[in-house]
């Protein structure tokens, strides 16, 4: 399968049953296991003043009932239309398979930043294959009163442009709750732009 550009921003999804052969044993064993799989507990603080749960926190959510109903999963990576991706792949015994990639947001030689890009990708693409919900909603912050954003967002994507991962922290920083949840929810960023900015404060956060 291959993407473009503008579809790498999302995670994909295909089929790998070969010769155009039905995936009808997966599907019947994965509706059976979504059907006791529970959202996972958001227990940690995102960076725009909601919560989320980490990739352990989706892993312990899903991973017994998939095995229940002979779904293995696996997450390596590999390159899908150019892009370094993580490639999330849930197997039934049956031999059917379904895929999903989900790129990187970083591509340099960091292994920090690497590891961080990895760990982000693989919780995403799981929670999506799986259809679990592990980030709160819009729960009204985005329709709040608050002042435009587009200087701050100017701000942060200059920062961004250069490199530089201090001057993103310490805009962010200074930012209200409800501004991080405006500014993150609006049309300020997208998806690529809000990968790096997360990159960003992870490594400050890692780097104490």
């Amino acid at each position: 399968m291959t993407n473009t550009k503008k579809d790498m921003n999302m995670d994909t999804v295909e089929s790998t049953s070969k010769s155009n052969q039905s995936v009808g044993k997966i599907a019947e064993a994965l509706a059976k296991a979504q059907a006791n799989i529970k959202n996972p507990t958001k227990s940690r603080d995102n960076y725009f003043g909601g919560k989320y749960a980490d990739g352990a926190s989706i892993r312990d959510a899903i991973t017994s009932e998939l095995a229940a109903n002979d779904i293995a999963v696996i997450q390596p990576t590999g390159f899908e239309g150019g892009k370094l991706c993580v490639i999330t792949t849930l197997i039934h015994k049956s031999g059917d398979q379904l895929v999903g990639f989900y790129p990187f947001a970083y591509e340099g030689n960091d292994p920090q930043k690497q590891g961080s890009a990895m760990s982000y990708a693989r919780r995403y693409s799981l929670q999506a294959m799986v259809n679990v919900w592990a980030d709160d909603e819009d729960d009204g912050t985005a329709a709040a009163v608050i002042p435009d954003m587009t200087t701050t967002a100017k701000a942060v994507l200059h920062s961004m442009s250069r490199g530089d991962s201090s001057g993103i922290v310490e805009i962010w920083g200074e930012l209200s709750r409800d501004e991080k949840g405006h500014i993150w929810r609006g049309k300020y960023f997208d998806a690529a732009q809000k990968d790096c900015i997360t990159l960003a404060l992870s490594d400050s956060k890692a780097n104490g």
